[in-house]
């Protein structure tokens, strides 16, 4: 589970070109700023994460690209906006 991560366009990236994707079972990315154009790299390579059985992403991205994530993840994909009631604190290191 992945939280206010910076630069998760770049992430999905390098995650759907990593051997270590193909480790995991479940992926969440949650209040990060992954944008239209990372979602476009995971339809693009929906393949590399095809194998997980749950499939979380949390944050804003256009109505348009979620229901196409749904589709290519049916069963699989929780996504909804940042704007939920949940709220995480920041860790201070």
């Amino acid at each position: 589970s992945l939280r206010r991560v910076a630069h998760a366009d770049t992430l999905i990236g390098i995650l759907a070109a990593s051997p270590l994707l193909g480790r995991l079972t479940s992926f969440e990315l949650a209040h990060a700023d992954l944008t239209d154009a990372g979602v476009e790299t995971i339809l693009t390579h929906h393949d590399a994460f095809s194998h997980l059985a749950e499939f979380k992403l949390h944050t804003d991205v256009s109505e348009q690209l979620t229901e196409q994530l749904r589709e290519r993840f049916p069963g699989k994909l929780d996504a909804d906006d940042d704007d939920d009631d949940e709220h995480y604190d920041d860790v201070d290191e």
